[in-house]
């Protein structure tokens, strides 16, 4: 069976090591479903790599701006193409979890503003950024980015911890409406 890594790590030099341990191919986060459906395909139809790296992504995350405001709260162009690419049943289950997790995310943030627990906040921003940015989040990403990598004190923390739950909040309301829409044009 195939194996493909999948790794925040855009190093190009790291990935040869994913390689030698045993991966087919390396992928890096945030995923691009079409590119991880393409690849999977490749790898299961025995067809063989140029390199072994095929599939490699190196791209930032598209949407980085200084005004969260500025940015959507769901891309929904991204939603579909993954929706295009991607069992519709997976779909529903990712979306499912990406709603449990933003929620838990959100609330251990406003609990760590909470208990001044700014490692922790970090922590759980580094999550919440990937998460949102996997699934087309760019607003709620860009404000956990901006927790895990520019609060230095408890006030930012203080400061940021309400702006991240009504992003999340945003989201989620933004998710369920897609889902809602989907489901009235299938």
């Amino acid at each position: 069976m195939p194996i493909i890594a999948l790794t925040a790590d855009a190093m190009r030099e790291h990935h040869s090591e994913y390689l030698t341990a045993g991966a087919n191919s390396v992928i890096t986060k945030p995923v691009d479903w079409y590119q991880l459906t393409k690849e999977m395909e490749r790898l299961t139809a025995g067809q063989p790599g140029d390199d072994g790296s095929a599939g490699e992504n190196f791209e930032e995350v598209a949407r980085q701006a200084s005004a969260p405001a500025s940015l959507p709260v769901l891309d929904t162009v991204y939603l579909e193409s993954v929706t295009g690419s991607v069992d519709a049943k997976v779909v529903a289950s990712l979306l499912d979890s990406l709603v449990e997790n933003i929620g838990a995310y959100s609330s251990a943030i406003t609990a760590a503003s909470a208990n001044d627990d700014l490692a922790g906040a970090k922590r759980t921003g580094h999550a919440l950024k990937g998460l949102a940015a996997q699934f087309g989040a760019p607003r709620l990403s860009d404000l956990a980015r901006t927790l895990e990598v520019s609060a230095t004190e408890h006030g930012q923390l203080v400061a940021l911890a309400p702006r991240i739950a009504a992003a999340a909040a945003e989201t989620l309301t933004a998710i369920k409406d897609w889902r809602n829409r989907q489901k009235k044009t299938a």
